[in-house]
């Protein structure tokens, strides 16, 4: 098994993931615009720190934390400045 393997098959990041991902979803009901899929894919990169300190959040205060990273699309901003630096190298004007 793999280093990456076994972060991802590590029983206290499951948990952690599985208890922040309980609390949130109280709030998402109610907020069905939202969802929190950028968050979940970054939760299980995170190191166990982040987890633990977000884990301690209550559930309004993780749906508030976490939020903005939905609502400003923060990967998908980052994905398409990269796009475009790679455009402009692959063109010669970076």
């Amino acid at each position: 098994m793999s280093n990456t393997e076994a972060m991802f098959a590590e029983p206290e990041r499951v948990a952690l993931i599985g208890s922040i991902a309980a609390k949130v979803s109280s709030f998402t009901e109610a907020n069905a615009d939202i969802t929190f899929r950028t968050t979940w894919a970054c939760m299980w990169l995170a190191d166990i720190e982040c987890l633990r300190e977000l884990d301690g959040h209550s559930s309004s205060n993780l749906f508030a934390t976490l939020r903005p990273v939905e609502e400003r699309r923060i990967v998908q901003t980052w994905t398409r400045a990269a796009t475009q630096q790679d455009r402009k190298i692959r063109r010669g004007s970076a």
